[in-house]
């Protein structure tokens, strides 16, 4: 079974962003939800990420609305 950890990938800015949730979606990908380690300079602090592409937002409510609206499931699932 794969840890949170296990779906992150390279490209993944660390540096300027902190993973704040990873939900599998399947057993190969997932959506991760990662915060700017530095909110009050960054105009849009929070980015779901997906199969390698970014999605920034103003807010977690806006995030999980765009998730929702993606179809992505947001909690973990013991088949993912």
């Amino acid at each position: 079974m794969k840890t949170p950890t296990d779906f992150l990938w390279k490209g993944l800015d660390f540096g300027r962003f902190a993973v704040v949730a990873v939900w599998p979606q399947d057993r190969r990908q997932a959506v991760i939800l990662m915060r700017s380690r530095r909110p009050a300079d960054d105009p849009k602090p929070w980015c779901v990420a997906y199969r390698g592409s970014g999605y920034y937002c103003e807010t977690p409510d806006e995030a999980f609305a765009y998730c929702a609206h993606r179809g992505f499931a947001t909690e973990v699932s013991p088949d993912a």
